[in-house]
Formats: structure tokens, sequence, C-alpha cells
């Protein structure tokens, strides 16, 4: 028995040692290797120094490389350069105070211009004082030359590592005070030379390559489990113990406030050492002002727990009663809350809500939809996950297919609650994003927040919660929430804590700030469960998770601010080759036969350079600042068919934890027009256009004065015809008082009275043609009716129908004759043929025209 006893203690020693090693903060170091497969040009690496803009530069015996934390870049000596040494294999590099690169080989010394990538021969200084700065400006440390071989190495974080010269790490015990082997999945074997970048990482040259040392703080402690369960519920109780509820294991654990295990709750009410489920998966607990601790369950209803003076609790379970009316609704219980007079307020998700008025007595009523609380929804609200109480004595009831909130009645008056329902409205920004709701909070300036199943996060915006209709400000992934799926969230240091499915954001929504934590954070992938986190009376802050839960000190969930430089990494014209000397360039010029433009740039960071997100605005010259676009983790941006003018590319980036830093990098960009896209040109086309306009004006004006002419002249000839009571026996001379015509020639003039004098003899003749008109006037048809078009602009037998038409409006204006007898009389053989050629002449018929 007394060795059963000491087993016992022994055992409940060793799990609050381990409990209590879990929960320590631990440093981690991640290692990267990098080689030919990685893109170095050779495997034997010498040397290695960081430049003055941040960029790593490594020697090998295969020639320089630039690393910018994403790529290799090799440069060699140029034969065509001015370089005179030929020699690639790299000794030995080191920074001059310039800036350049000066290189050691086994031919000599020269330099490199990392602005222009070229190599150059050193002058004006021997061997023995180039060696000398060499020796002087060394910023790393040969491990053999170090005190016992070992590497003495201080993070950012002040965690002290030691990594021996036989590969092996180490990180000093801050409680101890002894070195803790740190474990490596890459042995590091065949080290030689060691360098600490400005950001703290530690790179080590080996013999096949570099390793590059990643030191960050843990600042996640996981919560010992025996089993890997789900954690459903966080708790904290007036005596500042806190619970932890399993669902998958049925496990109810309890701390003390100093974080001692105090054991698992049993099914008998005791607190036992060893894993001993309860009798069901608690997924909340609450306690009320008496100090009775409850416990929701799924799917065992409801448990109430009074603790005895030995430390033990006494159990009852409420459940569902199919006889019972005023039993409770439904046995999966999913929130509990007690409101000013001491009821309880119960979520079911199946039975809607359940309000305990006497939860003191043996046998509690349960009020609900199938009793007094006669307005509630049912049919459409039955599955219940979260309440919240104002202290305006408002409830807000987070349901799966919408919002209600109700005014808390008085003593009784269940039967007079309204329940107003809030659902996502087509075509109306302003409602709710989901219906689909999963938590409620009211942060400490009282505002309150709704997260969503799939809609993000919704702020309640109406005063009058009481109102039919709500107006909500939504929190999505349209405006910088990582994520639409939001499970639950807490209030911590006046910001919005936002638990996600794989991820915690944090907001802060008068300030519109937003910042996610992620597994790039965490250096692990962790899947969140629906408990609200809780801040444990240490201070730390717990968050459940499906396989367990883990603690942490918010202090250390900061986002760093590191501002990673921007540089030019390449430049791509047209289809020419991409150019690498472009680091330090802050002008682009691109002539009129370039006008593609590709830019690559890369935010200097060593420690997780994968994680940077970028974005970039072109702005014209003259013009508003255009919208920046995100690149996500894209490092390029490509330009077509830039017009001719000056360009303001800026370029921005965040850091390995995604902040956005101010870092903008601002490049020039000149786009050198032709002579035809130039002010010279333009002016040449106004001009063309105008020369071009005016001989349009020029010939329009032309051809209407010729028009004009044309036919003053024909209504001049068409007057020297006689009127029919003018007419003599002989029509060989016209009428003395004739009127004037335009001016035209006197050989043009006797040809028109000629042929005025033919038309005017055979104007009755319905037999005349063109040809006898012709022989009249001593011409032929082809030059009677050029000369005709040319005078008159009309062809001989538009000119006698004119006369005619002229002869029969004077004959008709008498009005002595009918229609067919002035047809006859003007050479028409076809009254109606008459008809038809006057209407189209004179815009009327004969018949109306002989009337007016």
């Amino acid at each position: 028995m007394k060795l059963t006893i000491l087993f016992r203690r022994m055992a409940a020693m060793l799990a609050c040692l381990i409990f209590t090693i879990a929960l320590m903060a631990a440093p981690t170091c991640r290692v990267v290797r990098y080689d030919e497969n990685n893109g170095l040009s050779h495997w034997r690496v010498t040397q290695m120094l960081q430049d003055y803009g941040g960029i790593i530069w490594f020697a090998t015996w295969n020639g320089l490389n630039r690393f910018d934390g994403y790529d290799f870049k090799c440069f060699k000596v140029s034969q065509d350069g001015n370089c005179q040494k030929t020699d690639d294999r790299i000794r030995n590099i080191w920074l001059a105070e310039n800036g350049d690169i000066y290189c050691k080989s086994d031919e000599g010394y020269y330099g490199f211009d990392p602005e222009k990538c070229t190599f150059y021969d050193i002058e004006g200084e021997d061997n023995e004082t180039l060696y000398n700065k060499l020796l002087t400006r060394y910023k790393g440390f040969w491990l053999d030359n170090l005190a016992n071989g070992d590497l003495h190495h201080t993070d950012g974080n002040g965690y002290q590592w030691t990594l021996t010269h036989g590969g092996k790490l180490y990180c000093l015990n801050s409680r101890t005070g002894e070195l803790d082997a740190y474990p490596l999945e890459v042995p590091m074997k065949e080290l030689r030379f060691g360098y600490s970048d400005k950001q703290g990482n530690l790179w080590i040259i080996f013999t096949g390559g570099v390793y590059k040392m990643v030191f960050t703080d843990n600042s996640i402690e996981h919560i010992p489990q025996e089993h890997v369960t789900h954690v459903r519920s966080i708790f904290v109780d007036h005596n500042k113990r806190y619970w932890v509820t399993g669902r998958d294991d049925n496990s109810v654990r309890l701390y003390s406030a100093d974080n001692r295990p105090l054991g698992y709750l049993g099914q008998d009410g005791k607190l036992h050492k060893q894993y001993t489920p309860f009798a069901s998966s608690i997924y909340c607990i609450a306690q009320s002002h008496t100090g009775s601790i409850w416990m929701g369950s799924k799917p065992d209803g409801l448990f109430r727990l009074e603790e005895t003076a030995d430390g033990c609790f006494s159990i009852t379970n409420l459940r569902h009663n199919p006889e019972d009316l005023y039993s409770l609704s439904h046995n999966d219980v999913y929130d509990i809350k007690e409101d000013q007079q001491g009821r309880l307020w119960i979520a079911t998700l199946g039975g809607g809500v359940n309000c305990l008025t006497n939860p003191t007595e043996e046998h509690p009523r349960f009020i609900h939809k199938e009793n007094e609380l006669e307005g509630y929804p049912a049919s459409l609200c039955k599955k219940v996950r979260f309440l919240h109480l104002t202290d305006e004595g408002i409830m807000l009831v987070a349901t799966t297919e919408g919002l209600l909130v109700t005014q808390l009645p008085e003593e009784g008056g269940f039967a007079r609650m309204k329940f107003r329902h809030h659902v996502k409205q087509p075509n109306t920004p302003a409602s709710i994003s989901c219906s689909a709701t999963m938590d409620i909070l009211q942060d400490s300036h009282g505002n309150l927040f709704v997260s969503t199943e799939n809609g993000g996060v919704c702020q309640i915006l109406s005063k009058n919660l009481l109102a039919d209709t709500l107006s909500f400000r939504h929190f999505n992934t349209s405006n910088g929430l990582p994520s639409d799926v939001v499970l639950t969230m807490t209030e911590h240091e006046g910001s919005i804590w936002i638990v996600c499915t794989n991820q915690i954001c944090i907001i802060n929504p008068y300030e519109e700030i937003i910042s996610s934590f992620d597994s790039n954070f965490f250096q692990r992938y962790y899947r969140f469960s629906e408990a609200r986190p809780l801040q444990l009376p240490d201070g730390r802050w717990m968050f459940g998770l499906h396989d367990g839960a883990f603690t942490l000190n918010t202090e250390r969930l900061r986002k760093s601010e590191y501002v990673p430089p921007l540089i030019l990494t390449g430049i791509t014209k047209q289809e020419e080759e991409l150019e690498m000397g472009v680091a330090h360039h802050d002008t682009l010029v691109l002539h009129p036969h370039e006008r593609n433009l590709t830019v690559k740039f890369a935010a200097i960071d060593y420690t997780n350079a994968e994680l940077i997100n970028y974005t970039f605005r072109l702005t014209r010259e003259g013009s508003k600042n255009s919208k920046w676009n995100n690149l996500g983790k894209n490092r390029s941006a490509t330009f077509l068919d830039m017009k001719p003018g000056e360009y303001v590319l800026e370029i921005s980036s965040t850091n390995a934890d995604g902040v956005w830093v101010d870092n903008t990098l601002a490049v020039s960009i000149w786009v050198v027009p032709t002579f035809w896209e130039t002010g010279w040109a333009i002016l040449l086309y106004v001009l063309i256009g105008l020369l071009i306009l005016g001989a349009i004006l020029y010939t329009y004006l032309y051809i209407r004065r010729i028009n004009r002419r044309q036919h003053e002249t024909l209504k001049a000839y068409l007057a020297l015809l006689n009127k029919p009571d003018e007419q003599t026996a002989d029509n060989d001379n016209l009428k003395p008082d004739e009127p004037t015509t335009p001016e035209m020639s006197e050989e043009d003039d006797r040809f028109m009275r000629s042929v005025m004098t033919f038309i005017e003899e055979h104007i009755a003749d319905a037999d005349i043609n063109v040809a006898a008109m012709a022989e009249a006037v001593a011409t032929s048809r082809s030059g009677l009716n050029r000369k005709l078009k040319s005078i008159l602009g009309v062809t001989p037998l538009d000119l006698l129908r004119e006369a005619r038409i002229k002869r029969a409006c004077q004959l008709l204006g008498k009005g002595n004759l009918n229609i067919s007898e002035v047809a006859y009389q003007c050479g028409f053989s076809d009254p109606k043929y008459f008809s038809r050629c006057f209407k189209q002449t004179m815009g009327v018929s004969p018949t109306e025209y002989k009337k007016k």
C-alpha cells in the first residue's frame, strides 16, 4: 500500500515537472544549406561578406556570387573587360571603403564594382598593403582559430548559442545554467568560417557550401496531454483555477493559479491525478454568482457542480425529458450565461434558447420555445452557438440562421419577448455579411462585434439594438482580414483578437490596423478550435486547438520591426538580356525602340525572405498617383508598350512577419520619344491637318461657287425664252429686254444662245432629241453634253426638260388651257408623264400649281 502511495506521489511530481518544462519558452534554430543545388556556382566557398546595402557576397572557386535572399548570381572576369586577371578561383574577398569588393586570387588582387558589375585592376597599392587591409577588415571568425574551436553567438532574443567545430549546437539554459543540446536535422561537419549578418543570423562556411542559421524565440508553450484531444472550452473560476476540457477524450482538467495540475475531474466528482474521463464531452463552462459550476455537454445536457469541503464536487445532471414540458429543450449545450437577476440562459444546438429561472433548486424549470417562450423563432433558429448579455438587459443570440436580438424580461414575461431576426440581405451592403453566426464580443468601448462562419467579422453600427434593421460594418478579406472564416474573438489591450481556422488575426477597428500570425510566425501549423481564448491568472493567454492547447505571453507576440532595404536586382528592356548591375540605379532610360520593360527587385531579408509580399505603382508625370498593385510574393513587374514621357515607379514590401514597412524604392523612368512623338512632330501634324482641312474647305466652297454660278447661268438663259404671248412668226431673234447673264466668254454666250434658240423653236416638238440639238449648234453629242455640263452643270436633256417645265408654268399661269393641252404644247406626248416630271421639279402637281 505504501509503495502504491509513493508511486502515485512520484508520478504526480513527474507530471508537474513535465508540465513546468513544457511551459518554458524555448529558442529555436532553423538551418538552411546552400550549395550548387541552390544556385551557388561552386561548392567550394572561401569567404563571404555583407555590403553596405545588405547584399551578401560569396567568394568561390568559380567566381564571385551575389545573394539577395532569393537567388544567386555569379560574376566572373570578362575577357573583353578592363581587368588583366583571368583567374576566377577567388581565395578571399573584403569590402572596400567605397563599397567595392576586393578579391584575392592565385594571380593577385583585383577589384569588383557592384554598381557596374565589372572587375578591374587595382592600381597604386602593392600586395602587402592590400593583404594588411584584408586582415583588418575581417568581420567573421575562422573556427580553427577560436578557443577550443567553438563559436559563441548571441541571437537577437538574447539566447546564447555555442557551435562546436565538430558541428554540434548548444543553447545556454537560463534556468539551469547548463548547455542544452539542440538537435540538428542536418549534421554540420567540416566547418571552417563563421559570419553574423545584420539581422543576427549566423552563416557557416563548410567544405561543401554554406549553412545559414536563423534563430527565433519560440513563444509557444504547449499544454501536456496524455491523449491528443480537441480542446473545446477554457474557463477560469472564482478561485483562479483554470479548467480545460477535451472533446475527444471527455476530459476535464483543472490547474491551479500557479499552473500546477490539480487533476482530471471524474464522473464521481473527484479530481484524479491520472487521466480519467468525465461523463461526456464538455463544450462550455460557466459559474454563477452563488459559486456553482455549470458545464454544458454534448450530448448529455447540463451538469451542475457544487464544491464540497473535501475539494470534490457533487454533480447533478439536467437533461431533456420528453415527458416533462419544463425540462431542457435539447441535450447539446453550447453556451451558458447568467443575467443580472441570477437566471441562466442556455444555448442549445437543436433546441434554441433556454432560461433557467431557479438555478439553485433541486428540480429547476427551463423556459423555452415549447412552453412559455412563445415569440422565439423555433422554425429558423434552433441551432444556437453563443449568447451575449449586455448591461442594458439586451440579449444577442448567435445562431446558424442569423442573429437574434431581444430585451430580457423582468420577473416572468417570457411570452412577451420579441426576437428580432437579422440575416444577410441581397443587395444590402449594410446587412450582416453571413447568416451563420459564431461568436459575439462587446469590447471595452461598448461596441459589439459578431463573427461569422464565412463572412468575416461584423461590427454593429446601430445605436438601437432593438431596431427592426441593424447596420453593420464588415471586416473581411476585401479590406485586409486574411480569412473570412472566424471561429471566435476576444479583446486584449484595445485590439480585437480574431481566431480563424489556422491563424490568429489582430485588428484595431478604430485605427484600421490588421495583422496576422500564422504558421510562418509560429514555425508550426495549427488548427484552432472554437474555444474562446482566455487569459490565465499569470497573464499568459491560452488558445484551444484541434489537438490540444498552447499558451503564450502576448509580450512576445510582436511583429518584427525590421525594415528590409529594397534594391533592384535586374531589368529587361524589350527583348534585351537581363541587366544585373542596377542595384544602385534610381533612373532608367528607355530609348525609342525600347517600349517594354521588366523590373526585378528584392527586399533584403535573410530570415524568411520567401514570406515577403510586394506592391508597386507606376505614376506618369503630371497625373495623379495611381493605385498600388499587390504582387503577393512575386518580385517583378512588367510594363508593355509604354508611352513617351517621365514616370515614377514606386515599390514597397512587407518584412518577413507580413508588416508593411516604410522602405519604398522610387525609380524614375524616362521613355524617350521618337521624332514622330515629339512636340515638333505634333506641331507638324497640326499644320498638315490644318492644310488638309483648308484644302477641303476651299474645294467645298469652290464647288459651291461653281454650282451657284451654273445655277444662275441656267436661270438666266431660261429667262431668255419668250412667253407664249410674246412669240412672233419669226423666232430668229430673242426678245430685246433680255436679262443679264453671268460673265462668260463670247464664244460660250453665242453657243448658249444657239442652244436656247433651238429649244425655243422646238419646245413643242415631242420628238426632239440630243442629236438634233447638237447638229443645230454644229457640235457632236458628246461635245454638246460636255459643254452644257461645263457651263450650266446639266445635260442637254435636263436643259430641255427645265425649259419645257418653265414654259408649262407660263401656260398654266394664264389659266385658259387644261393640263393635257399644256403638256402637248410643251413637248410632252403623255400628260401623265408630264404631271410626274412637273411635280418632281416644282414640288406640286400641275393642277395644284394652276389653282395657285
